[in-house]
């Protein structure tokens, strides 16, 4: 009897070895996966923004409405795509930031004087948070920390 308990345990952990592990294996490797396509379209999400909030800083500079009018457009396009793409919980920090580094006209035309500093920055903090190298809480204080002080 207890060679025969032996023969059928042995066959669960067969079954067990050859069905299941191959599953987890293919489970793991489905998420990585997904990972890395979230990844991929985050990273694009951001290279889109700061293209189209470079243009519009340059509208904004050159005074140009028509062209400020079609890329603020485009600029709230590329936000909403890459706050989608934005974990939940990191969400709020980085649509404040994305609000603070609008490139904005002034009331008599034209830009703010750092609106290209404003800019440049912008790039430098989405590019530390999403490597990894800022939390999104501090993204807003250190746009803040990157731009000249205004005397």
């Amino acid at each position: 009897m207890d060679s025969g308990w032996a023969v059928v345990l042995g066959a669960v952990i067969a079954l067990a070895g050859s069905a299941v592990i191959p599953w987890i294996r293919e489970a793991r490797a489905a998420q990585r996966r997904q990972e890395q396509l979230s990844a991929d379209r985050l990273r694009d999400a951001i290279v889109e923004l700061l293209a189209v909030n470079a243009g519009m800083a340059m509208a904004v500079i050159s005074i140009n409405t028509e062209v400020l009018r079609s890329t603020y457009a485009e600029r709230q396009r590329a936000a909403t795509r890459l706050l989608l793409e934005v974990p939940p919980h990191e969400r709020q920090h980085i649509s404040g930031l994305l609000s603070e580094a609008l490139p904005t006209p002034t009331a008599t035309g034209g830009g703010e004087p750092g609106t290209l500093h404003m800019t440049h920055a912008l790039q430098e903090v989405l590019v530390l948070w999403a490597s990894g190298q800022l939390d999104a809480a501090h993204t807003e204080d250190k746009l803040r920390s990157l731009l000249p002080q205004s005397s």
